[in-house]
């Protein structure tokens, strides 16, 4: 648990200093949370104990403020999983509309029906809740194509841990997208497949 918080640590912080230096849209985030800055965003994870099914929103509350959340649900034997989050999302201004850059805080809350599942970030059955931070960006690889990751320190009831996403976006139509990728929590990973719609 102290290595995974470590490396948490180090890919926050990389991130960051990242954000600084470099020189990219505000277009497209990870799929922790939807892919443009106006949509809604559904997908599937074949991790252990069962598939991981998501939901997440983002939406703008200023030029470069949006608030968004996510919800993970999993049904492993003997009971329900679930991860939750809201918060805010602030993207770094760029030069150049091919990155996106941004950076993240809010509230996080678990419920574990059985400790025995693919988010491992506290060992407490029941209820825990606390905060996290995040940073992460994209890069346009095509016309219709994008790539992203993002890291999360999420902190629960004492304990912490990450939450690490990558993958690409292909852009069937101007509010449509597909995207795939793999996701990490808290040292449970696997693959995902999703859909992201945007209503502007």
């Amino acid at each position: 648990m102290i290595a995974m918080r470590r490396i948490s640590v180090a890919v926050f912080v990389i991130l960051s200093l990242l954000a600084l230096v470099l020189v990219p849209s505000r277009e497209v985030m990870a799929q922790q949370f939807p892919t443009s800055r106006t949509a809604l965003t559904l997908s599937s994870a074949g991790l252990n104990w069962g598939a991981v099914y998501s939901l997440g929103f983002s939406v703008p509350v200023a030029e470069a403020l949006d608030l968004v959340g996510s919800y993970h649900y999993q049904s492993p034997t003997g009971g329900t999983n679930s991860l939750y989050s809201v918060g805010l999302r602030y993207h770094i201004p760029m030069l150049s509309s091919e990155y996106d850059l941004f950076v993240g805080a809010g509230y996080t809350g678990v419920s574990l029906g059985v400790v025995t599942g693919s988010f491992p970030l506290t060992t407490l059955r029941g209820n825990a809740s606390g905060g996290s931070v995040s940073a992460g960006g994209s890069v346009r690889l095509a016309e219709a194509w994008v790539g992203y990751a993002s890291a999360s320190l999420v902190s629960l009831s004492g304990t912490s841990g990450g939450v690490y996403d990558v993958g690409v976006q292909y852009r069937l139509a101007p509010q449509v997208a597909l995207q795939a990728g793999y996701i990490n929590f808290g040292g449970v990973g696997g693959g995902y497949g999703g859909i992201t719609v945007a209503w502007r």
